[in-house]
This record gives structure tokens, sequence and C-alpha cells, in this order.
């Protein structure tokens, strides 16, 4: 959820339109991929992902470590996707 509020609340400002789109899918018995997308302005490249001190991105990590989760993957072109895979054993 803190994924889709902040692209809801920084990637389309002073009024811009797009699109944010979610999907979940099952990898493996027990494995999920959760991925996050926007095609907004896009995280500038000045900002360091992994090692963010914002509230947002350390909420969303410490959250997935808690389920055993990783970052896959995160992209910055044509706006920023999040790949986010996590154990999941009361499927």
């Amino acid at each position: 959820m803190e994924l889709f509020t902040n692209a809801h609340k920084y990637a389309f400002p002073e009024g811009r339109k797009g699109t944010i789109a979610v999907s979940l899918s099952r990898i493996r018995d027990g494995v999920f991929k959760l991925v996050v997308r926007d095609n907004g302005v896009g995280i500038p490249g000045t900002v360091d992902i992994e090692h963010s001190p914002g509230f947002g991105l350390s909420l969303v990590k410490d959250l997935f470590m808690q389920i055993d989760g990783t970052f896959l993957q995160y992209l910055r072109d044509a706006g920023t996707e999040f790949r986010i895979e996590f154990l999941c054993e009361n499927e």
C-alpha cells in the first residue's frame, strides 16, 4: 500500500495525469511477486533507494523484511517500478 501511496503522492506533480498499475503473481508454491509501477516523473537519480532516509521507503523495506520479502528490482525509466518477491506460507 505504501508503494501505491508514494506513487500517487509523488509521481504526478501539479495535477499531471498518469497511470499506477499494481500486479500480484504467484511465482511458485508459497512465493509471490508484487509489482507496483507508474508512468510519472520517476524517482530522481540523486535518491538512493536502497539507503533512503525517507519514512515511506523505510517502512516498505521493514514490512517486506517481516515476511521474508526482497526487492528484486526497481526501475526509474519512464516512471518508477518496484518488483518485490515475498513468501506466503498460508496461501
